[in-house]
């Protein structure tokens, strides 16, 4: 319908712009005018990462979506989809609890929807409760077992439990799904990183990096581990390649770089 066409566009403008890389690839059979890019979420495992977008949004652009959401819904309440767009909208604007509602709401009416279970379970582990978004995400497995994204939140999840062979298996998985996923070589580098393991840390980041073309949050990355291990002109390096590529969002700290 006008109405669900128009929710997609408004989703694929504001949110898929934004820093939730799972909503992209839900809308991407929705939409043909979705970025080349694919924007990474924040990578809670070890390393300040910050989620980067080609396409800012404005408030107007957001209270567009927002709208054409409400519009969606009024016209059909059991269309789950405009809820998981409600839910990635409010996510992106900081309000996971919220988000967590829209996403529940979305899976009553569609339990087959397995992106709104992952992203239901990220808003479970940005809220504090792992154990739960590791149940969501097993049941998000058993429903599509090659679904990629599940894989790399577990990845997050057993990293910062301390479980690093686990988290390991869980980030090789997803890249075996999708072997460009750049946020899940990132991880896999961190969780290597922390194992003593360098070379194999710097296998993982590289690989992110040149899979990433064109998307400054890779050697951010890099970045920031070269800074850790004192490596001052290295880091530089990435971080002057990284502010290149995204002027307007990149911060850094120049205390990092006198070092």
């Amino acid at each position: 319908s006008a109405s669900r066409n128009r929710a997609y566009s408004a989703l694929v403008t504001c949110v898929a712009a934004s820093s939730n890389a799972s909503t992209q690839t839900r809308c991407a059979g929705r939409s043909s005018s979705l970025p080349a890019s694919s924007p990474i979420t924040n990578h809670p495992s070890g390393i300040r990462t910050i989620p980067g977008s080609t396409k800012p949004c404005t408030a107007g652009d957001l209270e567009s979506a927002r709208k054409d959401f409400e519009l969606a819904i009024e016209t059909d309440k059991e269309f789950a989809d405009a809820y998981f767009a409600r839910g990635a909208l409010a996510r992106r604007e900081g309000d996971a609890k919220k988000a967590l509602a829209e996403w529940v709401q979305a899976l009553k009416l569609d339990p087959n929807l397995y992106i709104a279970r992952h992203d239901l379970a990220w808003a479970l582990y940005e809220l504090g409760y792992p154990d739960r978004a590791v149940k969501q995400l097993t049941k998000a497995l058993r429903g599509n077992p090659s679904f990629h994204l599940p894989y790399s939140l577990l990845g997050v999840i057993f990293a910062e439990q301390g479980d690093g062979e686990r988290a390991l298996k869980a980030y090789s998985k997803a890249l075996y799904m999708r072997p460009d996923f750049s946020f899940a070589a990132v991880g896999r580098g961190l969780v290597h990183l922390k194992m003593g393991k360098q070379t194999l840390a710097f296998k993982d980041l590289d690989q992110a990096v040149n899979d990433a073309r064109g998307d400054w949050t890779p050697l951010f990355n890099r970045g920031e581990v070269y800074h850790r291990l004192g490596k001052g002109a290295e880091a530089l390096a990435d971080f002057k390649a990284a502010l290149a590529l995204n002027i307007n969002e990149v911060r850094i700290d120049q205390t990092s770089t006198d070092n």
